[in-house]
């Protein structure tokens, strides 16, 4: 026999609204990119102030150097070593949740406030790995936040509007240009694209050698070992070339990480803020910090043109 129309499964309505229970996963997925190498690689220190200074100086240029037997030193009055500086900036990310909000359950979270808190958490090293890279000085005012200069700012060294596609002997000669201005180039951060150029690079060798039997086929280079120094090459999701100025195709920043520190003024820190001003919960997530860069010379920031 049969079972009857009303007894089965798509007459007994919508789960949620008629009688049959809702099947919800216990746990939220979040795909969104939470990766952060300038942010990890750089060194911490600290700053004391605002306007974050730091003393630069330089060596005679190197040349011929003979003096007559028995004959009297020239001697080189005391040099003033030159500043740079780099503004602190203050990086904030906020959430609140009323009473009732936080006072219910909820399917992967079992309070909306902590929830809310560790998204903004995330949020908040995305904008810290940004700002580093890409904020400009601005020294701010009462209707103008500060901010400091980022990796790229900071670059003394740039070339901008070449060719679409990086090549091999381009990119040897941006190392050989810092090594000439006397940094020990180790690190490059590059968006996908010119990650695939660097990857073609045809000095690496056509041909990967791989373990037959573990039948992995490497496409990646990681590490380039030149003559002016071993770099390691990671992908950078702020490196985003056209996304952020249409006239730059693609684009990557050649440096010495040694010389780079994430310097705070205020390490991170979370406020929570009473509950009787409002009926609810508010916190607030603040840092603020500024990139110590020692000498702009050290950077080197490629642009090609649109492609």
């Amino acid at each position: 026999m049969a079972i009857g129309t009303s007894n089965l499964s798509f007459a007994l309505g919508t789960p949620g609204t008629q009688w049959t229970m809702v099947d919800v996963q216990d746990m939220i997925l979040n795909l969104s990119p939470k990766d952060t190498p300038f942010f990890e690689m750089t060194g911490v220190g600290s700053a004391q102030s605002i306007r974050h200074e730091w003393q630069v100086e330089a060596l005679e240029a190197r040349g011929l150097n003979a003096a007559l037997e028995g004959a009297d030193f020239t001697f080189i009055n005391m040099g003033t070593p030159s500043r740079e500086f780099n503004i602190a900036q203050i990086v904030n990310h906020g959430c609140e949740v009323s009473g009732s909000a936080e006072a219910q359950p909820y399917y992967g979270a079992r309070s909306a406030i902590k929830k809310e808190l560790a998204k903004r958490m995330a949020e908040h090293r995305n904008a810290l790995e940004h700002n580093l890279i890409r904020a400009t000085l601005t020294t701010g005012g009462s209707t103008a936040a500060r901010r400091m200069d980022g990796l790229l700012a900071a670059a003394n060294l740039a070339t901008s509007g070449g060719l679409a596609s990086l090549t091999e002997a381009g990119f040897l000669s941006i190392a050989e240009t810092l090594w000439q201005n006397g940094s020990e180039p180790n690190t490059v951060l590059t968006n996908s694209k010119v990650k695939n150029d660097i990857n073609a690079f045809t000095g690496v060798g056509s041909t990967k050698y791989i373990e037959t039997q573990i039948r992995e086929v490497i496409t990646q280079v990681l590490t380039y070992s030149s003559d002016y120094g071993t770099i390691n090459i990671y992908l950078c999701r702020d490196m985003t070339g056209g996304a952020v100025n249409a006239s730059i195709g693609q684009e990557f920043a050649m440096f010495d990480k040694t010389l780079l520190r994430k310097d705070y003024l205020r390490p991170s820190f979370v406020k929570r803020y009473p509950e009787g001003i409002v009926d609810g919960h508010r916190v607030s997530l603040t840092t603020e910090l500024t990139l110590y860069y020692g000498n702009g010379s050290s950077i080197y920031w490629w642009r090609g043109a649109a492609d």
